[in-house]
């Protein structure tokens, strides 16, 4: 059975005191042990939905994040692979009734976190999702009716294809690139000028998008097209 880190402890006992992982949490980071890599990514796109994983409640999935961060290097964890395995993860818990799920990604970059088709069930039903820590490229690729929340860093690439959701970025994000990927009916915020700007060159307001930026008071100094209310 794996230990687990008291987080209660003081931060120098913080190794020493364990705790035993309960059966749901322990099968899946069984599972996420026996995932093929990159190498073989396309039997993981045919087989992630059936993957035999447990519902698990919103403080359970951040549990087994935390734990495939303390065992596994980051070059695994931070390939696509560990995203879909979230992407099934917490859709399933979501469908079982739970919502407003929180993220502890630490110092990993994690690509496609929050993406590879991970949604909700409609525009007055959004999957919540909130990221502390940074996300790899691609985060929230096609993803669609998704409240995310991201109090980090996000790497290139971002939203591609992602519709009809809310995001919030506290964060820099990578420098958009010459690919030819679109989002759609979704609205964009951020507290940091820099990331306005590349969202203002990123996304098409006719494809009924629109980015607000806005102070720490929840104050919105600019929107982008202007005349979006």
């Amino acid at each position: 059975m794996r230990p687990t880190i008291n987080e209660n402890a003081e931060p120098e006992k913080k190794e020493q005191v364990l705790v035993s992982l309960d059966d749901a949490v322990q099968k899946s980071l069984e599972i996420y042990d026996e995932l093929p890599t990159s190498s073989q990514q396309n039997d993981i796109f045919s087989q992630f939905y059936e993957l035999p994983l447990p519902i698990l409640n919103p403080v359970q999935i951040d549990l087994v994040l935390q734990h495939i961060l303390q065992e596994h290097p980051r070059e695994r964890v931070n390939k696509c692979h560990t995203a879909l395995y979230f992407t099934t993860i917490l859709r399933k818990s979501y469908v079982a009734g739970n919502n407003n799920f929180v993220l502890h990604t630490k110092d990993s970059m994690i690509k496609h976190l929050g993406g590879m088709m991970l949604s909700g069930d409609g525009i007055d039903k959004l999957l919540q999702l909130t990221i502390y820590g940074g996300v790899g490229e691609r985060c929230g690729s096609t993803s669609c009716f998704l409240d995310l929340q991201i109090h980090g860093n996000i790497g290139g690439i971002p939203f591609e294809n992602m519709s009809y959701s809310h995001i919030t970025i506290h964060g820099a994000i990578g420098d958009p690139t010459n690919f030819n990927y679109r989002a759609f009916k979704s609205t964009f915020k951020t507290t940091n000028e820099n990331t306005y700007e590349k969202l203002k060159k990123m996304l098409a307001p006719a494809d009924k998008n629109h980015v607000l930026f806005y102070d720490a008071q929840g104050n919105i100094l600019e929107r982008y097209p202007c005349d979006q209310q």
